[in-house]
């Protein structure tokens, strides 16, 4: 377990972090801010090869208010049933944007492109191809970035 101590992941962190593990789990506040934050920490950390998995605090809620609260017991229960991998955040994101919102499924493709771009190519081409069997209507041209 490893502390940000603020929202900003430097470059020196992400790669003491992958000289030590493969996966990161990123938790941080389920605000805008947070968002922003996980968002950033990502596209430092994908490029590096680390899996980066994503545990969202319900709203409102600061993650050490449920270690405060609940307890270290609970909050590892927590992330083990509540952890998700950040692409697959992203397909859904995508795929439950409303289709009658054109520039919120922009918003929403353009991040999944983006971290598609920041990961390896044989992962690339099994979360295009996870894509496209959600979504037919995607096509794999559709999922590279320009």
């Amino acid at each position: 377990v490893v502390a940000q101590c603020g929202t900003a992941l430097t470059d020196t962190q992400a790669d003491m972090l992958k000289r030590h593990v493969d996966e990161v789990v990123l938790c941080l506040d389920n605000d805008s801010a947070g968002e922003v934050a996980m968002d950033r920490a990502a596209q430092k950390l994908l490029p590096r090869g680390l899996k980066v998995e994503m545990l969202l605090a319900p709203q409102g809620c600061d993650p050490a208010d449920i270690l405060y609260a609940k307890g270290e017991q609970a909050v590892l229960q927590w992330s083990r049933t509540e952890t998700r991998n950040i692409l697959d955040i992203c397909i859904d994101e995508f795929t439950h944007t409303p289709i009658h919102n054109p520039y919120l499924r922009r918003a929403a493709l353009h991040k999944l492109q983006l971290y598609l771009s920041l990961i390896d190519d044989v992962l690339r081409k099994l979360y295009i191809d996870k894509c496209i069997s959600i979504c037919p209507l995607l096509s794999a041209n559709d999922l590279v970035q320009e």
